[in-house]
């Protein structure tokens, strides 16, 4: 009889859940609607004031008491199904992935932490491991390339997965700098061409330059994961953070110690990948006697030329947001202690990372 009557009322409460995901589901799909509608009215609306022949001081007092319906605008994208981007409905489809639950969005950025603390130990032992096959093993195995392209598919398998998460998390609110997302993707089509690099003199010989490359990335890549478990307290006993914010989110107004030792070991790594996109990119031109072939006779120039512009576009994009980060953090440095100060930091949130193609200063 117990058992009975609690079913009864575990059936009752499903059906009022059913009933109110319903019901959700027809306002989110109103608000949709409306935002759409509203997007498109503003859109028509800015278009009108700027062709008004009026001063171009009351155009701008238009355009600026538009910016409120503009705010209302994000208001609405809040309760909207999302998909947000090309990669995501290419891997899962037109489908929502934004969490309405705070517990679940919460959770979302919990595995996400844990996935790049986990996998940072991978990311510095890998290499190690392919390494030791290359200068110790090749010698006596017939054939060692397998645990290259294991390697390669592994690091596929990362970037992927990063890419995935952290658009997930771009919907539901976090604060991921949309360079590293870009990053992941580069980093992706990178482990593609190495993984159609056929074995050949040129490719025996890259593979230890990108490998210790990589070892050294994993190192860097763990040293951050440090400074910013050291961090991540105090920016949220500041209130510095928010709730949506990744581990690795430096937003304190002094510029610690340990920032400038980290920030040497991640310049060393951004160099080193340019250097490495360089190398390549000469043997393309040096040692490929391109000219002298058709181009179907090419069986590895279009992988030495596109791993090494890759590399290079990679490298460059890095140290220019490290430069960023760096200037953002300086000027608040000065701005906080009241000194005046000429750098403009052109972003009101500039992130760090260490090695991995995330939220913050990397190398790779």
């Amino acid at each position: 009889e117990d058992l009975r009557i609690k079913l009864k009322a575990g059936k009752a409460k499903v059906k009022e859940f059913r009933k109110y995901i319903n019901l959700t589901a027809e306002i989110q799909e109103d608000v949709k609607r409306i935002s759409l509608s509203s997007i498109k009215t503003l859109a028509q609306t800015k278009e009108k004031i700027n062709s008004l022949d009026i001063p171009d001081e009351k155009k701008q007092e238009l355009l600026v008491e538009l910016q409120e319906a503009d705010s209302g605008i994000k208001l609405l994208r809040e309760v909207r199904p999302e998909t947000r981007s090309f990669f995501t409905r290419l891997l899962l489809g037109r489908v929502n992935v934004k969490a309405w639950n705070p517990q679940d969005k919460l959770r979302l950025r919990d595995e996400y932490n844990k996935f790049k603390v986990r996998t940072s130990i991978i990311y510095l032992f890998f290499p190690l491991v392919v390494l030791f096959f290359h200068y110790y093993l090749r010698h006596q195995w017939k054939d060692t390339h397998w645990i290259n392209i294991f390697y390669q598919l592994w690091l596929l398998y990362y970037y992927i997965s990063l890419a995935m998460r952290e658009n997930i998390l771009l919907v539901n609110g976090s604060n991921i700098r949309i360079w590293w997302l870009y990053h992941h993707y580069i980093a992706a089509l990178a482990t593609v061409a190495l993984l159609v690099w056929p074995q050949s003199k040129i490719y025996s010989s890259y593979v230890p330059h990108y490998t210790l490359f990589a070892a050294y990335n994993g190192l860097v890549q763990n040293l951050t994961n440090w400074y910013h478990k050291n961090r991540e307290y105090a920016n949220r006993a500041l209130g510095n953070q928010g709730y949506m914010d990744v581990t690795y989110k430096e937003t304190l107004t002094e510029f610690p110690r340990e920032l400038l030792i980290l920030l040497v070991f991640i310049f060393i790594a951004q160099v080193w990948e340019i250097a490495i996109g360089t190398m390549l990119f000469q043997t393309f031109i040096y040692d490929c006697n391109i000219l002298s072939k058709h181009w179907t006779e090419y069986t590895e120039e279009l992988q030495i030329l596109s791993s090494g512009v890759l590399q290079i576009v990679m490298g460059i994009g890095n140290m220019y947001t490290t430069y960023l980060t760096v200037k953002y953090k300086r000027n608040k440095q000065l701005k906080g202690s009241g000194k005046l100060f000429s750098l403009d930091s052109g972003s009101s949130t500039v992130s760090l990372s260490g090695t991995k193609p995330e939220d913050h200063i990397k190398s790779q």
